[in-house]
């Protein structure tokens, strides 16, 4: 009710007054009752393979209008995994690859166009952390040299640790000859 208020308040009509107080109440309750009204519900209810099924909103996302796909040569990457970042980096008019090899802190939204993976690295005693967006053209590759046994999705901690207490176990999978039993069985 005090929202309501504060949109009249602040309106300079009363229509406007209630297009503002139905999207505060909107942000406030995104229950499907407060939608029963518009006509464009069918529009804003559209599943998306970038948005989660259920969510609503009022343009389609671009990916979703350009039906564009994840890279699929990229490697499955997971927090505490050690990997090779193939980059290419401007300076000036000249491009030229560099290497960013590092510990997977975080993957945000890996089966997503505009997903990311942020790895950290100390480099002469300072930690370095890059952010790397799956779809960027400046990542030419991604190599995995360490699976890393973890049991958390951020791996934040290892910001406060050094030395040996930054280790990370490795994942063992059973090499190629145990994943082939088990699969077959």
């Amino acid at each position: 009710m005090a929202m309501t208020l504060l949109a009249v308040r602040v309106a300079p009509c009363p229509a406007l007054a209630w297009v503002l107080a139905c999207r505060v109440t909107r942000r406030v309750t995104p229950d499907p009752v407060g939608w029963a009204h518009d006509d464009r519900k069918a529009d804003l209810t559209s599943l998306s393979g970038i948005l989660g099924a259920g969510t609503r909103r009022a343009m389609p996302e671009l990916a979703d209008l350009l039906q564009l796909q994840r890279r699929s040569d990229l490697p499955a990457i997971r927090p505490g995994d050690t990997v090779r970042v193939h980059v290419r980096v401007v300076e000036g008019n000249r491009e030229r690859p560099q290497l960013f090899e590092g510990v997977v802190l975080e993957v945000k939204k890996p089966n997503v166009y505009d997903g990311s993976f942020r790895v950290r690295r100390v480099a002469h005693g300072v930690g370095v952390e890059r952010t790397f967006m799956f779809q960027s053209p400046r990542v030419e590759k991604v190599e995995v040299t360490r699976r890393g046994a973890v049991r958390r999705a951020k791996l934040y901690y290892l910001r406060g640790l050094t030395g040996k207490a930054a280790r990370i176990k490795e994942r063992r999978d059973g090499g190629p000859k145990r994943r082939e039993a088990s699969s077959s069985a």
